[in-house]
């Protein structure tokens, strides 16, 4: 399937208005979303209920969305999305353990089964998520825009959610890029 895009949204959040979307019936089915997420502005997940009209048996599937939303598109398409299911194999691994622990077993031989061992291989090999106060140690150093260098941070509060990083050779202040795709350690963890 590919890109659907829209100029009905109005704001009131990306993730509910996909999850209006998505939840719908026809003759013989009824599909609802049960639980999702919405990642980084960039990727929807959820967990569909469908439920045969005619027998009442149900399974849960994972629903996987790319998302492109730009509220100043010029022609008013401010949203976008190109869904899949599981079964389509998507190379997104990030996928919630909340959503994934919803899912009933895959049908056997399935493209599924091998997407949900990447997710969860994912979440395996994640290191944690760093906490104001935590010392993180980078494998190899990092390189800033003003040139510096630096493989030890302190992770401290930004504003009300964001965590900033001070690097402890350097004394800058920092936004660290891509930090799940990195590998660190967090000393004394």
């Amino acid at each position: 399937m590919g890109w659907l895009f829209t100029n009905d949204y109005q704001g009131g959040g990306v993730r509910a208005y996909l999850d209006r979307q998505l939840t719908h019936e026809d003759d013989a089915h009824t599909h609802e979303i049960v639980k999702s997420a919405l990642v980084a502005m960039s990727r929807y997940f959820a967990a569909m209920r469908t439920t045969s009209k005619s027998t009442g048996k149900s399974h849960v599937r994972a629903l996987v969305a790319l998302v492109k939303y730009n509220p100043k598109a010029a022609d008013g398409m401010t949203l976008g999305w190109k869904t899949m299911d599981e079964t389509m194999g998507p190379h997104v691994e990030n996928c919630p353990l909340g959503i994934l622990n919803l899912l009933t077993d895959p049908p056997p031989n399935d493209n599924a089964a091998a997407w949900r061992a990447q997710c969860s291989a994912y979440h395996a090999n994640k290191p944690p998520r760093p906490r104001p106060g935590d010392v993180l140690v980078f494998s190899e150093p990092i390189e800033f825009s003003d040139g510096s260098r630096e493989t030890r941070f302190k992770a401290y509060r930004h504003g009300h959610r964001a965590i900033r990083f001070f690097g402890l050779t350097t004394g800058g202040h920092y936004r660290i890029p891509a930090l799940e795709k990195r590998f660190y350690v967090i000393e004394g963890r």
